[in-house]
């Protein structure tokens, strides 16, 4: 596997390489009417609660993080939609050709942890990661209103030592993600992220998710 691909050619007789990237996965499902059928339904058994860690931030449908909700309440149209776009994830970034993969094991991986998260108005998520985790994920269930302003979901960059270098501390900048309902990410669960402030009366509700790969 090749990183090394040039990405600008400053001069006839230069390159540039950015090496070492983060690979971020979006894509839209494809049974958006079943996936958001189920979600119908499991939203009215849930109650949502506040984590007391984080205090009046969000909500959330299990507050220690504990649960799954896509096993607990059987949503199969969305967890083959995870799995589907996990192996376009895999391909994607070449995983088969990386020292890890072992062509005579099957592949395996579990969703270890998932659950829904309401924003309402002025509603927002502190900077974290899942680092105890491989793979991340988000699917976007409900957004109203003027999509800039219901809290775009923002990544910020794994070199930390870049955030403080005059020369490069543009390349650090956070990069974000638009919510739009029906919208699937996935991204290394080590990547810091959160969730800027909910400007709109709309609640804004995603289902978050992780995975942990059995083959180690």
């Amino acid at each position: 596997m090749d990183f090394h691909q040039p990405v600008k050619r400053p001069t006839d007789k230069s390159v540039l390489y950015h090496l070492f990237p983060t690979p971020v996965y979006a894509a839209m499902v494809d049974n958006f009417e079943g996936v958001q059928k189920e979600l119908d339904d499991v939203c009215q058994k849930l109650d949502f609660t506040y984590n007391p860690d984080f205090g009046q931030t969000h909500r959330l449908s299990s507050p220690t993080f504990k649960t799954n909700v896509i096993g607990e309440h059987n949503l199969v149209n969305f967890s083959e939609q995870v799995h589907n776009h996990i192996d376009n994830y895999l391909t994607a970034i070449e995983f088969e050709q990386s020292g890890y993969f072992n062509p005579e094991q099957p592949l395996r991986y579990d969703i270890v942890s998932s659950w829904i998260t309401k924003f309402e108005k002025r509603d927002y998520a502190h900077i974290h990661n899942h680092g105890h985790c491989d793979i991340s994920g988000v699917y976007y269930y409900k957004v109203g209103g003027d999509k800039d302003e219901t809290g775009d979901l923002f990544f910020q960059s794994p070199c930390p030592s870049m955030i403080t270098s005059f020369t490069f501390n543009h390349y650090a900048y956070k990069q974000c993600q638009i919510p739009q309902e029906g919208k699937l990410l996935l991204f290394p669960a080590y990547l810091d992220h959160g969730v800027a402030t909910n400007e709109t009366g709309y609640d804004r509700m995603s289902l978050s998710f992780n995975i942990l790969f059995q083959n180690r």
